[in-house]
């Protein structure tokens, strides 16, 4: 309606659009039809679908317009791609609740392990600013913490492997549920090491906070909801979607 090789007339233009608002209004309808029963994780997967295909569309259409009697249309197929992207991204949004619950859980279980990248990644950084400027000594209290601390890594690396395995067949979320804690102590034990150290940062700070939102943010999913119900989701969630 919008590429063509001629200028389409504006009353067609008007038209075009009448009838594409007008799908739109629609869509949006059913759409929200679609939510009665649905819970806040669900619910928020549909808002996000939704409104990633009204928002594309209306940019679309305010590009269509803006650009109209001009020879400036180059944007128009690639925005037309946008929204077709929009489309295709709805028809992978979760069927039900548990679905929804399922893949959030595993998105979020992937956030926590960046997120636990991102804080061994500042405690390196740390200890190397340390080594740099010479704030430390081959003695004991520095070796003993150092110690500390690649043990920690170490324990979180285990925790990291069974919350991994916990997204593959036989789920048990209660063992996640367990590493998400381990992890959180684990964190808290390893800021003390830093600061034995006087090696804090901020990006050191940051990335844990960060690590325990993401945490603290993956338990709640798993408490949402009862187990029985994840784990025989999560054997259907697409970790791509």
């Amino acid at each position: 309606m919008l590429w063509v090789e001629r200028t389409p007339k504006a009353s067609e233009l008007q038209e075009n659009m009448e009838v594409y608002f007008n799908t739109l209004q629609g869509f949006i309808l059913l759409s929200h039809g679609s939510t009665v029963g649905a819970g806040p994780t669900l619910s928020a997967c549909v808002y996000a679908a939704v409104k990633r295909v009204v928002d594309s569309s209306f940019h679309l259409w305010k590009e269509s317009v803006s650009s109209y009697g001009t020879d400036e249309k180059q944007s128009i197929p690639q925005l037309v791609g946008t929204v077709w992207e929009a489309c295709s991204a709805l028809q992978k949004t979760p069927g039900n609740n548990i679905t929804a619950i399922g893949r959030a859980i595993s998105q979020l279980t992937i956030a926590a392990v960046s997120a636990t990248l991102v804080v061994i990644k500042e405690i390196i950084r740390s200890i190397t600013s340390l080594l740099k400027i010479g704030n430390t000594n081959d003695n004991t209290s520095v070796v003993d913490s150092l110690e500390n601390l690649l043990k920690q890594i170490q324990k979180i690396g285990e925790q990291i492997d069974e919350m991994g395995a916990c997204l593959y067949p036989p789920q048990e979320v209660p063992v996640m549920k367990t590493a998400a804690e381990k992890i959180s102590g684990i964190v808290d034990d390893m800021q003390k090491e830093v600061e034995n150290l006087k090696g804090t940062s901020e990006g050191f700070l940051q990335a844990c906070n960060g690590l325990k939102v993401s945490l603290a943010q993956l338990k709640s999913e798993l408490d949402s909801s009862s187990s029985l119900d994840i784990e025989s989701k999560l054997q259907k969630v697409d970790l791509n979607n």
